[in-house]
């Protein structure tokens, strides 16, 4: 390599630097204007470091856990239900994520001559931290999605193969579950086998519910 193209490549990597540096800050200054607006909430601004922390769990049946959150993780948990609600377009079979939520669901099935009860088990524990990260990334950029991710995951106490989970006891894990299964193969599954106007879910330890009318 000779001397001009050293300078050439030393030039590149000053240049690029900069670049990088510029479009870090300016992301910065776009969530401060639009937290101005309460439109990015404040927990946008923890540390990617910060721990999802609770203070115990306990077993409710074999391997399924319910996590005990810290004081402050619930109302952190609240902001990162409400940025992923506005960010999302969830789809209106998810009665849990509207008005009315389960006695909404029960009265939209109500005319049915049949029902039928689905229910997916431990979908919480078999929702992976990169899972939560991939969805997400769908509608924000990737380090906010690794952030959200990372604070609304704690240690699998299960041995099946995934680190990190959703845990039960979070105020943004039945959203961010819903996200996960909206895009999951057993979603799509069903919405393609019955009417979407007589299927709805409803996130009861992830059950869900759908009626077939003649």
């Amino acid at each position: 390599m000779t001397k001009q193209h050293k300078i050439g490549l030393v030039k590149v990597l000053e240049t690029t630097t900069v670049v990088l540096a510029f479009i870090n800050e300016s992301w910065t200054f776009v969530e401060k204007v639009l937290s101005l607006f309460n439109i990015v909430p404040n927990y946008m601004t923890l540390s990617m470091s910060t721990p999802s922390d609770w203070l115990h769990k306990f077993e409710i049946k074999t391997e399924r856990w319910v996590f005990v959150p810290s004081k402050e993780t619930p109302e952190r948990g609240r902001q990162i239900h409400a940025y992923i609600k506005q960010k999302w377009k969830y789809p209106r079979y998810m009665f849990h994520l509207r008005n009315g939520g389960h006695v909404a669901a029960a009265n939209f099935h109500l005319k049915s001559n049949y029902f039928s009860l689905i229910d997916v088990s431990d979908f919480y524990g078999a929702t992976s931290q990169s899972r939560v990260t991939r969805e997400l990334g769908r509608l924000v950029p990737y380090v906010k999605a690794r952030q959200i991710a990372r604070l609304s995951t704690v240690a699998n106490p299960n041995r099946n193969g995934f680190k990190h989970v959703i845990p039960y006891g979070y105020p943004q894990s039945p959203i961010l579950a819903s996200l996960c299964f909206h895009h999951s193969f057993v979603a799509g599954s069903l919405v393609r086998s019955v009417n979407l106007s007589v299927f709805s879910s409803v996130f009861i330890w992830m059950t869900f519910f759908y009626q077939v009318t003649t």
